[in-house]
Formats: C-alpha cells, structure tokens, sequence
C-alpha cells in the first residue's frame, strides 16, 4: 500500500529560517472584533471575499465585513458547549458555503439558511483538527484528526447515508495539525502534525486532473506514477502547527514548528506537473 509508505527528503529538498534575533517592529491594530461573551477559537479571511473575516467560537459562526467593522452573519447557537470548532474553510466554489471541524464531525453552513446544510459524522475517531476544500476539484474536502489520518471526502453524498471517504492517508504517528491542498496543482498535499513531520502526497485518482493509465502493463512507468502515494516526508526539530503552499510559486511551501522554527521546503522535479 503506497500511502502507507514513508520516505525521507534529502537535505536540498528544504531550508529552515532563523527567527532568533528578529529586528525590533511595532504593530498597530487596524480594527478587532467586539468583545464576545464566549472565547474565540479560529478565525479565517474568506477565500473569494477577502473583505469577509470568518470568525467562530463555541457558540457558532460570525461573518464581519473588514470594510464597515460590522456583522454581515452568523448561525445559530446549534454547537455543544462540549465540542469547539477547530477549524474552517470557506469553500473556494460556492461562496455560501462554509465547512467546520467541529467535535468528531464535518459540519457545513449555508450563509443563506440558519441551520447546518450538510453533516459527516464520525470522520475521526477522537477530534477532528483541520480541513481543506480541493480548489480545483468542487465538492471535494480533506479533513484531519487526532487519530493521524488526512481523508478525502466527496460532499455529493446525503448526510443521512454519507459515503465512506475516498482515500484515506496514513503515515503520521501522532494528530494532525494542518492538511493544505496546492492551489495551482491539487494532486498535490501536505499534510503536518504534532509528530513533527511534515508531508507531501500525491492524491492525482482524487484529483481534478487524474493521471491516466496508456495500458494494462502494472509494471510499466505509467501505470506506477499514477498511483497515491506520500512523495517527501521533511522531519523537523519539534511538532508542526501548520503548513501552507505559497501563492505565487506552486512548488514551496512552508511549515512552522511549535518552537517558532519555519521550513521552507520545495516539491521533487520528478512530482512537477
């Protein structure tokens, strides 16, 4: 099974940027949220409204327009006290829709309804941690988790009778922190976690762009290069908190360590589409 594989990078394949003496810099606040009754946990910009700042807490979802300071949305007080959300994803092809990680779940909010259009149950066995819509590809989201595995799921399914997810990725040993699909090439993922290692895989059968197979030949070069596989495993000095791709060069991207460490690490030529 390919996607259980691990190999390990070459040194070239990434760089580590010191932050030991960083120069001296003072921030001004431009504008902050109004004080709420309920902690904050995750807040992220809008992925085709940039002046939209999603923000959420134990009590749901907030949509602040940066422009006029002010709530444009919100859902109701539907989430359990008990199960906060980890993350969110505004989805790259409805700008309606909006996936959360909440407790063991895959939880999607229409703007334009007050309750929860779509749920997955159970896609992790302990928490849910992280997610991330294919750019490419629509109806298509990985989630990962404390169980340290990234799934692909397909959303076309009811969520009464959900599909199992698509591919499952395993080669993490501790939870997962971060999943990011590349936003020029989706047969591309990186994935990191709390073991410290960050990894690249090639997803191209779940791709908006699958690799085709010329014959049936199972050993010809073909056929082997359009299989799933973890392509670059990059080891670092403490666990990793997140991973990102860079916008304006499809083959870095770069991962940040729990002791403030950043590595900058390069897709291999041979994965380069």
């Amino acid at each position: 099974d390919d996607t259980r594989g691990r190999s390990v990078s070459n040194s070239s394949a990434s760089s580590q940027i010191s932050s030991a003496d960083p120069p001296a810099a003072t921030l001004a606040t431009l504008w902050s949220v109004e004080k709420s009754e309920v902690p904050l946990h995750t807040c992220a910009v809008h992925a085709s409204n940039h002046s939209t700042l999603l923000v959420s807490s134990t009590q749901g979802l907030q949509a602040y327009d940066i422009g006029s300071r002010s709530s444009t949305w919100s859902t109701p007080k539907i989430l359990s006290e008990n199960y906060d959300i980890t993350s969110l994803s505004s989805d790259p092809h409805d700008s309606n829709l909006i996936t959360c990680t909440v407790g063991t779940s895959l939880m999607t909010f229409d703007m334009r309804q007050e309750k929860a259009a779509h749920v997955i149950e159970g896609v992790d066995a302990y928490l849910a941690t992280c997610g991330d819509y294919n750019p490419n590809r629509p109806h298509m989201f990985v989630s990962g988790g404390e169980d340290g595995l990234a799934k692909i799921w397909d959303f076309r399914s009811s969520s009464s009778s959900p599909s199992p997810p698509l591919l499952t990725l395993r080669s993490h040993t501790h939870h997962l922190t971060s999943v990011r699909y590349n936003r020029f090439h989706d047969q591309l993922l990186s994935t990191c976690g709390s073991d410290g290692s960050t990894l690249l895989w090639r997803v191209g059968t779940v791709s908006s762009s699958p690799l085709l197979e010329l014959n049936s030949d199972s050993d010809s070069e073909t056929s082997k290069s359009s299989k799933d596989k973890l392509v670059q495993e990059v080891e670092g000095e403490s666990g990793c908190v997140g991973v990102a791709w860079s916008k304006c060069d499809a083959w870095v991207y770069v991962s940040v360590e729990w002791d403030g460490g950043v590595v900058v690490n390069h897709v291999p030529s041979e994965e380069k589409y």
